[in-house]
């Protein structure tokens, strides 16, 4: 569920990936086609929606051209005043329509976000850095950044330690945001963490965030905030399984040692059952795509004629959009307990697991293509590890099991090791 503010009309993304939209209507920007999305955006007179499949559909006002979207495939779509920029599979930038201020000439890089202003453009690369593109007054502070909006003649972004930075057209007080965002959230209890900014499409509109309180535990106990309560059960018991939040904001479940999957919905607390996936699998990896599908891979598919589960190498792609699974190329080696990490460049890196082989090796998944290619192994191996992405988009590894042979069984490490997914020159 989504929800994008043009400069007089709104859509929002249902539950069910269709789109409302209210407001002015001159041009038919509060119009939406019947498709269903995975994300959506409201500029001045037009809007754009990015389906599952990575396309791009966009109505209302085309006068210059900010309508017609380029063929290919997207991950992220933001249309400005009279122009659309959009994140391509391979993490590039491409614009369209009006561009007599530059704000359709995107530089080169890779970028992990895009905004646009009204006659302007910011991106959010990789690095975390930010980079904006016309008018001249536009200059983004330096430093790691992990969100970007663009308004009328000014921008915000979101720091790596959750205060906030803007910058741009000040006439109105845009760039003052409430002194308690430049504390850090995690040196008191009390500071207010910024962890959504959206501005306005005009320079008149003021700046909005969702805002949520930190939590810091304290010794005073809160009447509702860090308590439990019970939501309904799933259909089935389940252990080893995976659990993947959705764009649609909903949660898959799969897996187990029951070949079937679920749907949670914070919004009732209910749970509905989806498409089945063929292969029952415990300890597998799901990992959310940009196009928002699910690649689960791997694990202990259960069970052969005694009652034995095998680890496998094959690999399934859930499509919220249809509720449905098909396959897709199969890992180089049969893995479970392994980590899955999706990368800033769009592919997964999958490390270690055990079973088949395939305790050091690593292997990067393409999207685009199905395939699934051999990369740099680990110096150790490893199953039941951890892997986090960094924010220069490395990958660290850390811990997990390995069999010692020499007593016999497997023995936690404490070792750590960081995958760099760039070509040094």
């Amino acid at each position: 569920m989504q929800v994008s503010a043009g400069f007089f009309h709104n859509c929002a993304l249902k539950g069910d990936g269709t789109v409302a939209c209210w407001g002015y209507n001159s041009n038919g920007q509060a119009s939406p086609p019947t498709n269903t999305f995975v994300g959506i955006s409201a500029g001045a007179y037009h809007t754009c929606g990015l389906k599952g499949d990575g396309t791009i559909i966009c109505w209302g006002d085309n006068s210059d051209g900010q309508s017609t979207v380029p063929s290919g495939a997207y991950l992220q779509v933001s249309a400005g005043g009279f122009h659309t920029c959009a994140i391509r599979t391979d993490h590039t930038v491409a614009c369209w329509g009006r561009a007599e201020n530059g704000q359709i000439g995107a530089p080169s890089g890779t970028f992990s976000q895009i905004s646009s202003g009204y006659l302007f453009t910011c991106g959010l690369r990789t690095t975390g850095a930010i980079a904006c593109w016309d008018p001249s007054q536009v200059y983004p502070p330096g430093g790691a950044y992990s969100q970007i909006s663009s308004g009328g003649e000014h921008g915000c972004a979101i720091k790596t330690d959750s205060t906030v930075a803007c910058w741009g057209d000040n006439t109105y007080g845009q760039l003052t945001p409430p002194g308690s965002l430049f504390t850090p959230a995690a040196q008191t209890a009390t500071t207010i963490a910024y962890q959504t900014v959206t501005t306005g499409q005009t320079a008149t509109a003021q700046a909005m965030a969702t805002v949520v309180a930190a939590y810091t535990a304290t010794s005073t106990p809160q009447p509702v905030a860090g308590t439990w309560r019970r939501t309904d059960a799933m259909s089935v018991g389940r252990f080893g399984q995976t659990a993947t939040l959705l764009h649609t904001g909903k949660v898959l479940v799969t897996g187990g040692t029951v070949a079937t999957a679920e749907l949670y919905d914070p919004g009732t607390g209910t749970w509905a059952p989806t498409g089945s996936p063929s292969v029952a699998r415990s300890g597998a990896t799901a990992t959310l795509l940009p196009d928002g599908r699910v690649l689960v891979a791997g694990g202990a598919a259960c069970c052969d004629a005694n009652g034995y589960a095998s680890t496998v190498a094959s690999a399934a792609l859930y499509d919220p959009t249809m509720g449905a699974w098909t396959a897709t190329g199969s890992m180089t080696v049969a893995r479970s307990y392994h980590t899955a990490t999706l990368l800033p460049n769009g592919q997964v890196l999958v490390v270690g697991g055990g079973g088949g082989g395939g305790d050091r090796s690593a292997e990067l998944y393409d999207p685009v293509t199905g395939r699934w290619a051999a990369t740099g192994s680990m110096s150790a191996s490893r199953f039941s590890h951890t892997a986090t992405l960094l924010p220069n988009g490395r990958v660290l590894v850390a811990g997990g099991l390995y069999n010692d042979v020499l007593v016999g069984t497997f023995v936690p490490q404490a070792s750590a090791e960081v995958y760099n997914p760039f070509i040094v020159l």
